[in-house]
């Protein structure tokens, strides 16, 4: 199954079982292939999801939220490798995200498939863990599966979007839209201003799960 997937991948795959371990988990599945694709070491991929707010912390603090532990939670890490015997048979719901992985790589007339088509079929999902991840997070999908194919040259980078002009803490960020959103409405722009009231939502989205990891924590 996995003769056509190129280095990386195979890695985010090894990263995928022991994140399933680490949870306690007794099979990978489609939300540790997303922890995975979030590790930076394996590709371009999480970086273009980071620039959306999407980083590995929120990623697996919501998998415990919804999934939870399992009953093996605890396993031991193996000088960075899974042991033979601990070893986890993937889901059929990951299995079939593969496959499509390997229909992204096909589309875009890539030989192989890397930890980056795994991620666009990953953002293609309308089911499992990690889609209820993504949608809890208020991903929106269709961007990051831009932005992943501008990391991979199949689309030329834009240059900087709404979002990434906008600067400062996220307080901040938030008053700065909701001003030119209003900006817009009195201008009877309504298409940006439907584009601000997007990235409005964004931004609350962050800051209500900001908040509700840190009373979490506290």
């Amino acid at each position: 199954m996995h003769d056509h997937l190129n280095d990386p991948a195979r890695r985010l795959l090894v990263l995928a079982q022991q994140e399933a371990l680490d949870l306690g988990h007794d099979e990978i599945a489609t939300e540790h292939l997303l922890l995975g694709a979030l590790d930076r070491r394996v590709g371009s991929g999480a970086a273009a999801l980071a620039s959306l707010g999407v980083t590995r912390d929120k990623v697996h603090a919501e998998i415990i939220r919804i999934v939870g532990h399992g009953h093996r939670h605890g396993t031991p890490r193996l000088r960075g490798r899974v042991a033979r015997n601990r070893t986890r048979a993937f889901s059929l719901r990951a299995q079939w995200i593969l496959e499509r992985a390997r229909r992204e790589a096909a589309a875009i007339d890539h030989t192989s498939v890397g930890s980056e088509h795994i991620l666009l079929a990953l953002l293609r999902e309308d089911g499992g863990h990690a889609f209820r991840v993504l949608e809890r997070l208020r991903v929106n999908r269709d961007e990051a599966h831009r932005r992943v194919l501008v990391a991979l040259d199949v689309l030329p980078y834009p240059g900087p979007t709404l979002l990434d002009a906008i600067a400062g803490n996220l307080e901040s960020r938030i008053e700065q839209v909701r001003a030119a959103k209003d900006d817009a409405l009195d201008r009877r722009d309504f298409g940006l201003a439907v584009d601000f009231r997007q990235i409005e939502r964004t931004l609350v989205a962050q800051r209500t799960h900001s908040a509700e990891t840190a009373s979490r924590t506290a």
